[in-house]
């Protein structure tokens, strides 16, 4: 594996070094920028249900139907090479310094259902090379997996978890490679599923799980519990009364234990192009002397406006700590590679938060709008408290068969009102993508960053880079 890559950056060194680091290695033309050029992103776009102390729901069994084998998708997979150019790789306000940047990616994703197994996989990887040696070569990516296996189908699964990726360190400066972290968050154990009456099921889980960072010192182990009774009101709608405990354990002796305890009802609807769903209930955390209870509440709504449009809204309130939030974030409407918040305590905090994400989609022009609100509040270490905030646009088009554009932008600000820290990062650039076989497609690409602090200096950043794609699918 090594040597391969080895061999392969070799080949991003010979590419024409035409202007920034980077790469485009998602399905879609044009996904944001991997590594350290993503701005930090707030952790709650909501793609998926919060799982309650890191777990899946506990309901892992609702709509679970084996496709058929016409239906299932086959294996999305691609890789690429490029090389580029950025004028201030420390991303620093004065002395900038430039540096040439080449660059190995490769991204891939399966989802696949069957009568036995469940699989959801989901990857995107980068290796860069610093020509220059700002900083040491890196591999940097995400992966998020979710296999079900079915020991009894219908009946008792096992569950296998795994969420890959990177964090920022000091929340107080730019992500750049020294500004952050790998983060690992693996979780196993069993689903039950029994019906009871035509009408009534149960559904209950465990869980061992595991959270290990690169440099924070918060590596953990936990024990997690969920336990569902419900009713299924019609064939498009349930109700059930929902029961989750968590007993996490940090290998730093100075944290004390953490304990977290979860009741909610759980209400959802399916119609023709409208699903909802909704968390309603209350939550309370046990660490050392201190106690903290809450509300937990969440509402989730998927609506098709057109064949074309879909609009994603998502709002809640729930206590949860630093690794679920972790395992739990997702990119907005940029895609590719995000570095997660930073990690800054072994407490639980209560997280607010709210989010959209619009998309169109047609045969030649795709474009997503994203939005983000995110308040975090600690109960004894107030200086952590955070407000966090930012919308994202991406614009695609195919402008003939081999030819494709595109233009991106992103907004995105962070608070810290007890400390008096507030800082916004911007960015903007556009793509020019060329087609050139049936698999590949080469493109250039330029990207603006810029940063803005309240009382201190920030920075300005320009990167071009070329990069070529091969897509197996």
């Amino acid at each position: 594996m090594a040597a391969r890559t080895a061999s392969l950056t070799t080949l991003a060194r010979r590419a024409s070094i035409a202007t920034t680091w980077m790469l485009l290695v998602s399905p879609a033309f044009g996904q944001a920028l991997p590594g350290f050029g993503m701005q930090q992103q707030p952790s709650s776009f909501g793609d998926s249900e919060p799982s309650g102390f890191g777990t899946p729901t506990p309901s892992a069994f609702r709509g679970q139907q084996p496709t058929s084998p016409g239906q299932q998708p086959p294996l999305a997979l691609g890789i690429s090479v490029g090389a580029g150019e950025t004028d201030n790789i420390f991303r620093v306000p004065t002395d900038t310094t430039n540096q040439t940047i080449a660059d190995l990616g490769v991204d891939f994703a399966l989802k696949k259902q069957t009568l036995r197994l469940d699989t959801d996989i989901t990857g995107d990887f980068s290796y860069f090379d610093y020509l220059q040696n700002a900083y040491s070569n890196e591999l940097v990516g995400r992966f998020d997996g979710l296999l079900r296996a079915a020991l009894i189908p219908e009946r008792l699964l096992w569950v296998f978890q795994e969420d890959f990726g990177q964090e920022q360190v000091d929340p107080f400066a730019p992500v750049t490679p020294d500004n952050r972290q790998n983060v690992n968050y693996f979780a196993t154990g069993p689903e039950l599923a029994l019906h009871l009456g035509p009408n009534w099921f149960l559904h209950a889980g465990g869980r061992y799980a595991a959270a290990r960072y690169s440099n924070s010192p918060f590596d953990s182990n936990r024990g997690l519990g969920t336990l569902e009774v419900g009713r299924q009101l019609s064939p498009l709608s349930s109700l059930s009364l929902d029961a989750t405990v968590a007993h996490i354990r940090f290998d730093n002796s100075q944290f004390p234990v953490l304990d977290q305890y979860g009741t909610y009802l759980h209400y959802e609807i399916t119609g023709a192009r409208t699903t909802v769903a909704v968390n309603l209930g209350g939550t309370k955390v046990d660490q050392g002397v201190n106690t903290t209870s809450g509300v937990l509440a969440r509402l989730e709504v998927k609506r098709r406006l057109t064949p074309a449009a879909t609009l994603t809204l998502v709002a809640g309130r729930d206590l949860t700590n630093d690794a679920d939030a972790f395992s739990n974030s997702r990119s907005g409407a940029l895609g590719g590679i995000t570095t997660a918040p930073a990690a800054q305590s072994a407490s639980s905090y209560l997280s607010r938060y709210g989010s959209f994400i619009w998309s169109y989609e047609r045969v030649r022009t795709t474009v997503a709008v994203s939005g983000n609100w995110e308040n975090d509040s600690y109960a004894q270490q107030h200086a952590l408290d955070v407000r966090r905030e930012g919308v994202q646009i991406n614009v695609q088009r195919r402008m003939t068969s081999l030819l494709s554009a595109q233009v991106f932008g992103s907004w995105y600000e962070s608070d810290y009102s007890n400390v008096s820290f507030r800082d916004r990062d911007y960015s903007a650039g556009a793509a020019l993508g060329v087609r050139t076989g049936r698999r590949t497609e080469v493109q250039l690409r330029y990207d603006h960053f810029e940063r803005s602090v309240a009382g201190a200096a920030g920075y300005k950043e320009n990167r071009a880079f070329i990069t070529a794609q091969y897509r197996f699918q």
